[in-house]
Order: structure tokens, then C-alpha cells, then sequence
């Protein structure tokens, strides 16, 4: 895995079935609040919401992000996003994993 942290977070790169895999988690006393690819933003989180873990899935011309978000009360959630070449968009956790599958084929 190639290591490509930074003050604020962990970077670790890994690649399986000919996915490239990017994992991104804040370092100690930080959190993720807002998602972007280059200068484009995909999300935002509200104060409520905490970001401890991005993951990134790249095959292709096909990217896959799930974020890992916390609420007050220690309420996990996920969130979906697909890029097929134009654009971020969000979609639902069934097609994520559809899509996840192929493109390990």
C-alpha cells in the first residue's frame, strides 16, 4: 500500500480484482466535512454529522465513493456516490454494491 497521509488524514492505496482501492480516515481529533473531487464538491456534512472513513472504488472510467458518517447519539450512516465519466452522483446503498460487483468481473 502506498502511504500518502498528510496532517489531516491517512491516505492508503491498495488494488484488488483491478479495482483501485483509496481509503482516507482523519487522523486523531479531526473529521471529514466535506467531500470533493479536485475543486468539485460531492458533499457537505452539517455540523450533526461526523466523517470518520471515505472509501473510494476506481475501475476504468467508473468511481464508486462510500462515506461513513456518524450522528449525535453514535447513529452510523452511509452515503453512495457513482461517477461514470460526468459527473458525482448520489445513489442508493443495492445499486452501489450491484455496481461494486461488476466491476470486479
Amino acid at each position: 500500500m502506498d502511504d500518502e497521509s498528510n496532517d489531516d488524514c491517512t491516505v492508503e492505496n491498495s488494488e484488488d480484482s483491478g479495482i483501485k482501492i483509496r481509503l482516507y480516515a482523519p487522523k486523531n481529533g479531526k473529521a471529514i466535512n466535506k467531500i470533493t473531487d479536485r475543486e468539485k464538491v460531492i458533499g457537505e456534512l452539517n455540523e450533526d454529522y461526523a466523517g470518520y472513513l471515505c472509501e473510494l472504488y476506481s475501475k476504468c472510467n467508473t468511481k464508486l465513493l462510500r462515506v461513513h458518517t456518524e450522528a449525535a447519539g453514535y447513529e452510523v450512516y452511509l452515503s453512495h456516490y457513482m461517477n461514470s465519466g460526468s459527473g458525482w452522483n448520489v445513489i442508493e446503498e443495492k445499486e452501489f454494491g450491484t455496481k461494486l460487483k461488476d466491476m470486479k468481473k
